[in-house]
């Protein structure tokens, strides 16, 4: 299995002036082609600490993601350090300057000279095309590492990973294939809910189970890997599957969902269903003493009685598939609704 390490680079992600997200993106997109990210690490601007960054990624991992520190001010050293790495030099290469050049006389602007850096990369190296910036990013192929290095603006980072690494990578994975899938839970703690998985998040399985916890949500992370996609989605069901018959209501949700939706969404279901039953045993419980008629009042936006008494059989059909149905409605689901109305 190749294995990936993510260098970031920039005084501002270590004084708390920036959230590094650019990490957070590329191990998503690595683990979906079966490449686990298995160190990361946080670097200022400085030409030696970086340097040492790349060797540590490099004794992790088979491929190295650098962002950040590719700009043309002084304090954009990761070209330098790149080099430094490499041992090499700065070469200019004239048809990044030309690009460069062209970038700003389209806009009408005059490039300033601190920009022309820009077009210098390590000798051996090859640039990453960059159509959204000036920065062109680099990349290289050292002792069995590949390595690349984006701009830190996540914006130009993410299309320059997709337009012109990600597919490299792809053919890099080979056939592993890998299928995550998120299962949310409240309600007890991670000790807790550890205690009722088991052997299932023990380490070294195939699917693996990972768990974060925020704000008292937990994750549960199944990661199954395969060398086909539908092998791998049939695993990861089937651990889903087995993580919900052992906590059972524990888990609210998947993937994205937050509680404060699921919660939402089951009120409005049940405000629906008494709804639906108070429309279609509307004879049975008109009555002020009926608890359905409470129901209903609460729910359903506090109808009297006497107003809820005054719907003839036809209207009720109609109020029933407008519940039903929305603003468009078919003619079945009214067929739906007439036979509803009509057994209650």
């Amino acid at each position: 299995m190749k294995k990936a390490s993510i260098v970031s680079i920039g005084n501002e992600l270590l004084n708390g002036q920036s959230v590094d997200t650019n990490t957070t993106y590329l191990s998503s997109e690595l683990i979906s082609i079966g490449i686990p990210v298995v160190s990361s690490y946080t670097i200022g601007d400085e030409e030696e600490a970086i340097v040492r960054a790349f060797n540590l990624a490099a004794a992790d991992a088979d491929i190295i993601l650098v962002t950040g520190g590719l700009g043309p001010t002084d304090d954009d050293l990761t070209r330098h350090a790149f080099a430094s790495y490499l041992g090499t030099e700065l070469q200019l290469q004239s048809e990044l300057l030309e690009r460069l050049e062209n970038f700003f006389q389209k806009r009408n602007l005059h490039m300033p000279e601190r920009n022309k850096i820009q077009a210098y990369i390590p000798t051996g190296a090859k640039p990453i095309e960059n159509n959204h910036g000036t920065a062109p990013g680099i990349m290289a192929e050292v002792k069995g590492k590949l390595i690349f290095a984006f701009p830190g603006v996540p914006s130009e980072m993410k299309r320059m990973f997709t337009e012109s690494v990600f597919p490299k990578l792809q053919r890099f994975s080979g056939e592993q294939i890998v299928v995550v899938r998120k299962l949310r839970c409240f309600g007890a703690g991670e000790s807790t809910i550890a205690e009722l998985l088991g052997d299932t998040c023990r380490r070294g399985r195939n699917p693996l189970v990972n768990c974060t916890v925020e704000y008292g949500i937990i994750t549960l992370h199944v990661i199954a890997t395969s060398e086909d996609k539908e092998t791998a989605r049939q695993m990861a069901e089937k651990e889903e599957q087995l993580i919900r018959n052992k906590l059972g209501e524990l888990v609210y949700g998947t993937a994205e969902q937050d509680l404060a939706e699921v919660v939402g969404e089951k009120l409005a279901s049940l405000a629906q269903y008494h709804q639906i039953l108070c429309i279609t045993h509307l004879p049975q419980i008109a009555s002020k003493g009926s608890t359905h008629y409470k129901v209903m009042k609460r729910v359903a936006g506090g109808r009297t009685t006497t107003i809820i008494a005054e719907l003839n059989r036809e209207e009720r059909v109609e109020e029933l598939a407008r519940l039903l149905g929305g603003k468009k409605i078919s003619s079945k689901v009214l067929d739906h609704a007439r036979e509803l109305v009509e057994s209650g």
